[in-house]
């Protein structure tokens, strides 16, 4: 029988209020197991993993239809996992601590076995990698069943360094689809508020600092086999709940359901098509009617054709080459300054820039004693020559 049917098995007993009493008696110095000890299942840390599962696992899985194939397959090792720990939680109300870490690593077994093949699927996924990685990393928070004094980190820290991981790629899934998968991004909304939510005030309220154990209760061996001896035994009753039909997202997260579309448009007939062609076409009226009853005229129809002659045929063009000659080049207007100036001529230095203004006539004007700073501006001149030294420069006449 699986661990996780006899985890199901445990819930539905639970709920049916059918637990047996616990009444087993083993060797090696192990005393009998009272039956005035209370039930785990009584237990109010219990009760609480239960409905963390009843209320936010169960989402998940509805939920998780909607996600890649390997993807649900990891998300099934996610859940075995989580149905491992109530059974650890289970067994701690009646065992004492552990005497050596090898007891504690037998009693964590199956919670590693499932964390491990979530791990597994991450590493070897071809496909879906935010998918597989973000439940590998969110899984890791079951680990706080490790965690203690002498561990190096408080069950809380160690929730809340995984949810952190994990939210790398929880944030590059809600990129993706947001806007366009609704059920993927519910799913990742999901699995956020059950690990960083649910998961970590669970942890708060009943393992702050470790995994509690009975200090009046047994053996660790004792109550393994006790919890082990409840869970095997045989009934017809206990099945496992069907899974609901998968639900969108909307109706998930309490948001009503979105309006039914409005019927389809009704079809335009032959002759609402001919007129809205016509209308988008800028042409006159008649529709297709007058379309068919043009093509019915036979023949008659290519009288509106241009006829082409013999000489306008091909074989009577003397231009082989197929080129469409050029039209010819307007002239160029050039503009002609003309006039004579306006103001009285001017040869001088102003500041960094000579001036050499309203001069006509003139072939002999020249600008000495010039440096490489200096600049020639000249300006209304015409008809003359002006000679410049080297190493300036020449602001032509606007």
């Amino acid at each position: 029988m699986s661990s996780r049917f006899l985890a199901i098995l445990r819930i539905w007993r639970w709920r049916s209020g059918k637990v047996e009493p616990s009444s087993v008696s083993i060797s090696a110095g192990v005393t009998n197991v009272p039956e005035s000890r209370a039930k785990p299942s009584e237990s109010s840390s219990l009760m609480e993993w239960d409905r963390l599962l009843a209320e936010h696992m169960s989402t998940m899985k509805i939920l998780s239809q909607h996600i890649p194939q390997e993807a649900q397959k990891s998300m099934e090792s996610f859940e075995r996992a989580f149905l491992a720990t109530r059974r650890v939680l289970e067994i701690s109300l009646l065992a004492k601590k552990p005497e050596s870490p090898a007891e504690l690593q037998s009693l964590l077994a199956p919670v590693s076995e499932a964390m491990g093949a979530v791990t597994e699927a991450a590493e070897g996924g071809r496909s879906c990698q935010n998918h597989l990685k973000v439940l590998s990393e969110a899984v890791g928070a079951l680990g706080f069943l490790a965690c203690g004094p002498g561990s190096g980190c408080s069950p809380r820290q160690h929730v809340l360094d995984c949810w952190q991981s994990a939210e790398f790629f929880a944030n590059k899934l809600l990129m993706e689809f947001r806007g366009k998968d609704e059920d993927q991004v519910a799913w990742v909304k999901g699995l956020k508020a059950l690990v960083q939510t649910q998961l970590e005030q669970f942890v708060l309220r009943n393992c702050p600092t470790g995994l509690r154990f009975n200090p009046d209760g047994v053996t660790l061996a004792a109550a393994m086999i006790d919890t082990a001896a409840a869970t095997s035994a045989p009934s017809a009753q206990a099945q496992a709940p069907a899974v609901a039909a998968p639900k969108p997202a909307s109706q998930l997260l309490g948001a009503p359901p979105p309006p039914p579309p409005g019927p389809p448009p009704k079809p335009l007939s032959a002759d609402e098509l001919g007129v809205e062609r016509v209308k988008a076409g800028g042409g006159g009226g008649g529709g297709m009617s007058a379309i068919f009853k043009e093509l019915s005229t036979g023949e008659g129809i290519t009288r509106k054709l241009r006829h082409v002659t013999s000489m306008m045929k091909s074989t009577h063009n003397t231009d082989r080459t197929g080129c469409v000659p050029a039209a010819p080049a307007a002239p160029t207007a050039i503009a002609v300054k003309k006039g004579q100036p306006s103001g009285s001529p001017s040869l001088e230095l102003k500041g960094t820039k000579w001036m050499v203004e309203n001069f006509s006539g003139r072939q002999d004007l020249v600008v000495e004693n010039t440096t490489p700073k200096q600049s020639v501006y000249v300006y209304g001149c015409t008809d003359c020559v002006v000679q410049v030294g080297r190493n300036v420069l020449h602001d032509p006449d606007p």
